[in-house]
Formats: structure tokens, C-alpha cells, sequence
């Protein structure tokens, strides 16, 4: 492959057609049937890590992958986003693929140069939410192997729901820096007859009114802050588009978020759940607020504050990843900082036969006050059915300073006296909550996401 984009878009949309139809075979397979695949990638994936990755190799230099099972894998050492980027250079399997060549790789995306390495990996980064920057490499597999979890699941709902897909005609609203994964897929799998637009989150909701006015598109995908916005301009009768499908995806997708785009749009509403570095993890469908694991790409462990299994129904601390599908770049019981909570398995005519789960929070998102706890649903159910677009939550030592941007007629004073009863019920006491109304909330650079809560410095 050259670096250019034609062709390695090209490469990738010849994997994907390859490997859909086998994919769509697995419409009838078990719950069983896919951890068996999975498994069987988990041992090939420790296996070529071991053979060459310096780091892994030694730290899993007493594992044989061939007796690696779901008793004995959680004996394995967990790995962090500091892990990774204190080690990339011995972590990456290909040895010519180092921290330096893949930083000047985002460098030449930043400057619309493929976001492509070594004629063939994909360099990826996050917007650092979390605290802490953090790179990736993927190779063409592992990514081929995580779009069709997410195609196989809209292709599934649009046939439930009687509906012949239009000609692909796609907007992005959300980051167009091709350093994200988000944009890296779209760029390679939209296809050369279909490039869609691209639609920054700082871009003035007029313009993004006029450029999809102009385009209609068949597909939105993006961020539901944004794709809220837009549905309230469409139910005000400034914007007239009729997407067919609205994939919602890198934030949290609310389900008052949920109504609206579907009142607004008239289309099949779904979410996608992942992450940079596990590529697509969950789908949600239009009728179900549940996510559907994929399965047979990754290894998911809901663990507590002590790396201990949760059994379903309690929520998790964190969540252990161990992405099976991406040989460059392993990542084996990694941490992601996401709070989960793993439903009941349950089965659903048409839909995907994953475990349900349930998006919380994320780890770094709690507020402590003394030795009182309050978790991100406290602030979430307070705010939530006030009819709030977008809202950032900053703690402060006695309470919370909170920015809302009112998607309809919205009472401040109502929210603050909500979030004041769920911090005394955390056990706060005298709780001080100050909430003010914005034309904008304030974006991450480069990644354009919101910061839903900031908490104060550990001291």
C-alpha cells in the first residue's frame, strides 16, 4: 500500500466486502459459539505477543497461551495507559513501529497527511479525558474486524424494522482530525463514491444547518450533544434532512437525547460503544437503552476498586480490556476507566445474541468530599430530565459550579435545588450549587468532546 488515501481507502473497504458475508453467517451463532472464537483469538493474540512484543514477553513469560482459559486468564498482570505510553516502543509488535515514528505520523494527519504508518498501520491518539494522552497503532485486521461488529448490527436493525438502506451518503459531526479513530474509520470504510462531510463540533450550528440542508445525508454520526442540537433545529423547522440511520457515538447517549432524534428525525437510533483503544465494543438498538456486546472481539472484565471480578447487576470500578482482534498493538487486561455494569444475558428476535450492559460513568469522573463519595448518575439524574442539551459539572469544595446549555425552556434554580438533594443524600452537608446557563459548554482541543465533570485535584 502507498499512503495515500484513495488507496488505503480502497484496501479497506476490498477487506471489509471480503469479510462481511461471513460475518452476517453469524447472525445464528451462540452466545457459546462466539466466546469460543473469541478464545481462540485470546490464545493466538498472547502467542504472537510473546513472540514479539519485548514487554509482553517478559511479563508473560510464564504463560503458556495454549492453557490460557476464562479460569486461569484472570491470573495475568493488568496493564494502564501510563504502561503503555512509558513502553510503547517494546509493547509494539512490529519493531520498526516506535513512539517517535508514530507521533511524527499524527503530526502529518494534523497537517491532512494519512494518519497511516509504515505503509500499514493506522496511528490513533485520545483526546486525553481522562488525564493522560494516550497513542495506538491498529493494523488493517484488527480494524476491519471491529467496523463489521458495529455494520452487522445496523444491518440487522434496518431488516427488522423493513427498511432498504438509501445509497450511503454519510455526516460526521464530531472530530475530523484524522488522528482519531472515529475519523480514521470513516475515512478508510465510507468509500470512494461516498466520503461524506465532515462537521467540527466547534462549527456554528447555522453552517452546520446550511451544509446539511445541502448535502441531505442518509447516515448521521457523531457526538449526541451535537446530533441533539441539530434534532432541536429540525423540530423548530430550520433544518429539513431525513437521514435513515443516526449512529450516536464517543459520548454518552441519554435517552431524552434519544427521543428527540427520533421525534426530529424519524430514523433508527444506535449506539455505538468503544474506544480508541478497542475499537467498536457494544451496539445499542432503537428500542433498547442496553448495550449488545460483540463477543468474539475482546475480552471485557468488570472488576472493582481491587481488581476483583463484579458479578451482574453491581457496577464496576473500572473495566479490565483485553482486545483480541489487533495483533500490532496488544493490549492484554488493560485498564479503561469506564464504570459498567454487565446485565443479565437476555435474547431479542433480529438483535445481536452479546451479554447487555450498561454505561455508567467513567472512574475519574467521581467526586470525593471528605470521605463522602458522589458518583457521575447523581449529577446525571438530577440534570438529565431538565431538558439539558449539553452540561459540564466542576466540583468545588463544598458543591459543584454547573454550565448548562438548555436544549427547551429550562429552570436553573429547579436543577441546582436537585443536584443539592443528591449531594445530601451522598451524605454533603450544607451543599453549594451554583448553575448558569451557556451558549456553548467548552470542548476538549483537537478531540472536540465534552468534559461532563471535572473534579477537584487529588490533594
Amino acid at each position: 500500500m502507498t499512503e495515500s488515501y484513495e488507496t488505503e481507502r480502497q484496501y479497506y473497504v476490498d477487506l471489509f466486502n471480503a469479510g462481511m458475508p461471513k460475518e452476517v453467517t453469524k447472525r445464528d451463532w451462540s452466545l457459546a459459539d462466539f466466546h469460543r472464537l473469541r478464545d481462540q483469538r485470546l490464545r493466538a493474540l498472547i502467542a504472537h505477543a510473546k513472540s514479539h512484543s519485548p514487554w509482553h514477553g517478559q511479563r508473560l513469560s510464564g504463560v503458556e497461551p495454549q492453557d490460557v482459559t476464562a479460569e486461569t486468564f484472570h491470573q495475568l498482570p493488568t496493564m494502564t495507559k501510563d504502561d503503555v505510553m512509558a513502553h510503547w516502543d517494546d509493547i509494539a509488535c512490529d519493531r520498526r513501529l516506535t513512539l517517535a515514528v508514530a507521533e511524527r505520523t499524527l503530526e502529518r494527519a494534523a497537517a491532512g497527511e494519512p494518519s497511516f504508518a509504515l505503509s500499514a498501520y493506522h496511528i490513533v491518539t485520545t483526546s486525553g479525558s481522562s488525564g493522560r494522552r494516550g497513542v495506538f497503532a491498529w493494523d488493517a485486521p484488527g480494524m476491519v474486524s471491529g467496523v463489521l461488529m458495529a455494520r452487522r448490527a445496523f444491518k440487522w436493525a434496518e431488516q427488522a424494522a423493513g427498511r432498504v438502506p438509501s445509497p450511503l451518503r454519510p455526516a460526521y459531526v464530531q472530530s475530523a482530525f484524522p488522528g482519531t479513530l472515529g475519523t480514521a474509520v470513516a475515512r478508510c470504510f465510507a468509500g470512494p463514491n461516498a466520503p461524506g462531510v465532515y462537521l467540527w463540533p466547534w462549527t456554528p450550528l447555522p453552517e452546520m444547518v446550511q451544509t446539511l440542508q445541502q448535502y441531505q445525508p442518509t447516515r448521521l454520526v457523531g457526538f449526541p450533544t451535537l446530533l441533539h442540537a441539530l434534532a432541536l433545529e429540525a423540530l423548530s423547522g430550520r433544518l429539513h434532512i431525513k437521514p435513515e440511520l443516526i449512529q450516536c457515538q464517543t459520548e454518552p447517549l441519554r435517552p431524552d437525547t434519544r427521543a428527540v432524534l427520533e421525534e426530529a428525525f424519524g430514523a433508527l437510533v444506535m449506539n455505538v460503544y468503544g474506544s480508541s483503544e478497542s475499537m467498536n465494543l457494544a451496539v445499542g438498538y432503537p428500542d433498547d437503552d442496553a448495550l449488545y456486546l460483540g463477543e468474539d472481539n475482546a475480552v471485557l472484565e468488570p472488576v472493582d476498586e481491587r481488581g476483583r471480578l463484579v458479578p451482574p447487576g453491581a457496577r464496576s470500578d473500572r473495566l479490565l480490556l483485553t482486545n483480541v482482534i489487533n495483533h500490532v498493538f496488544p493490549l492484554i487486561r488493560y485498564e479503561l476507566n469506564d464504570e459498567v455494569i454487565f446485565l443479565d444475558p437476555d435474547t431479542h428476535p433480529g438483535k445481536w445474541p452479546g451479554r447487555r450492559i450498561e454505561v455508567s460513568g467513567r472512574h475519574g469522573d467521581v467526586f470525593r468530599y471528605g470521605d463522602r463519595v458522589v458518583l457521575p448518575y447523581a449529577f446525571r439524574s438530577a440534570i438529565a430530565p431538565a431538558g439539558v442539551a449539553e452540561y459540564q459539572v466542576r466540583q468545588t469544595l463544598r458543591g459543584a459550579d454547573i454550565d448548562v446549555r438548555p436544549g427547551r425552556p429550562t429552570n436553573l434554580e429547579t436543577i441546582a435545588e436537585r443536584v443539592r438533594e443528591a449531594l445530601r443524600s451522598a451524605g454533603v452537608e450544607e451543599p453549594i450549587v451554583a448553575v448558569q446557563a451557556v451558549a456553548a459548554v467548552p470542548r476538549l482541543p483537537g478531540s472536540g468532546k465534552l468534559r461532563w465533570f471535572v473534579p477537584l485535584p487529588a490533594q
